[in-house]
């Protein structure tokens, strides 16, 4: 797999968000979140927050973030 430089660039854009960075605003993260279209014209996002292995606070905050930076696909597992 080899990530094109915009995707990489959002992976580094949700890791500084991840670690509390001010200067990565939601909007910049959404707009740059690369996406597949499925039948339908469904877009899908290709970057998901994943919640194995966090306990209960841990995913509260974890989805919390997400969401309020623009991050819509999560795959949640209840643990």
């Amino acid at each position: 797999f080899s990530a094109s430089p915009a995707f990489s660039s959002t992976l580094s854009q949700a890791s500084d968000i991840a670690n509390g960075s001010p200067s990565v605003t939601s909007s910049s993260v959404a707009a740059s979140i690369p996406e597949w279209t499925l039948q339908g014209g469904v877009k899908f996002p290709t970057l998901a927050l994943n919640t194995v292995g966090l306990s209960v606070e841990e995913t509260t905050r974890a989805v919390s973030i997400a969401r309020k930076n623009g991050i819509t696909h999560i795959d949640f597992h209840p643990g």
